[in-house]
């Protein structure tokens, strides 16, 4: 069983269903396999330490406000939509806790807004089809977004009568806009990718109150116990992850410009007017007018 620690995840879901089988075809089986089974559970857990760097709340902001930033002065009307997409799905990834290949692949068709006859709520909701877990969870899963500006900025990109993907362009080039804006905020060497949305929503509904329990469910995660370490990781790994001097200060010059950027038109009386006061403000301020806009959520 040693040979599992340099196994693909491919290789290892290979694995679990092999000794499923052996229990179904052998019922005898059952409860003989403790050390696969433990060998295997190992190898999952040596696995979870790869996870990346969870996205804290204000640098998602900052790329979210700098996203659409490059939206408002594209020379063109496709890249100027290519953008604003790329800050809704920024917005939806961390809100909704979506892993990046569910993110890519959501279509206008998975996107019920409020005002639904059939939902009958005042928030969106979105269809996630044949997610990874699809096998604990099913082939269709859906997750809510409550967050009332992103489902503004949402609306504004849905087009019910297009049965593509909201995101226009091929996957790659969402994880270059990705590292991109990395390398214009100056945390480029931080380790940050679109699969550091998933963690930092699950660090951010933590850091807020949301009970374990409720989390699991939101975030679609099969065991409360894997969740639970998942939290925990991705909280050590957020607090160790600290930015040099040069980059604080960058974001500091940049912060104001970036988040007069996050507000939807329906929303700028209401978040932007507090922007304006953020200009040459100390870090407290910009932080706690992050934490109001998560509030939101």
């Amino acid at each position: 069983m040693l040979f599992w620690v340099n196994m693909s995840c491919h290789e290892l879901s290979l694995v679990k269903h092999a000794l499923l089988g052996f229990q179904h075809v052998f019922p005898q089986l059952r409860g003989k396999l403790a050390t696969c089974w433990e060998n295997l559970k190992v190898w999952e857990e040596q696995r979870a330490t790869k996870l990346r760097p969870p996205l804290p709340v204000p640098l998602w902001l900052f790329m979210v406000g700098l996203a659409r930033a490059h939206a408002k002065v594209a020379e063109d009307t496709s890249t100027a939509h290519m953008w604003r997409v790329f800050s809704v799905l920024l917005e939806i990834g961390l809100l909704c806790m979506l892993r990046p290949g569910e993110l890519v692949k959501l279509c206008h068709t998975d996107v019920c807004l409020p005002g639904s006859f059939t939902l009958c709520q005042n928030h969106a909701a979105l269809r996630v089809v044949s997610p990874k877990n699809r096998r604990q969870f099913g082939e269709h899963q859906f997750v809510l977004l409550k967050h009332a500006n992103a489902v503004e900025w949402l609306r504004s990109i849905h087009d019910p009568s297009n049965a593509g993907t909201l995101w226009p362009c091929k996957k790659p080039r969402f994880a270059a806009l990705f590292k991109q804006l990395a390398g214009e905020l100056g945390i480029k060497n931080c380790g940050f990718t679109p699969s550091s949305l998933r963690p930092g929503g699950a660090t951010m509904f933590y850091n807020i109150g949301v009970p374990i329990a409720s989390l699991r469910f939101m975030g679609r995660w099969s065991v409360e116990r894997s969740l639970e370490h998942y939290v925990q990781l991705a909280m050590a790994t957020q607090i160790l992850n600290r930015l040099a001097p040069r980059a604080v200060s960058r974001l500091k010059r940049l912060a104001s410009l970036c988040l007069l950027q996050v507000p939807s038109k329906d929303w700028t009386h209401q978040l932007a007017d507090s922007v304006h006061t953020l200009r040459n403000s100390p870090a407290s301020q910009l932080l706690n007018w992050c934490n109001t806009y998560v509030s939101l959520a």
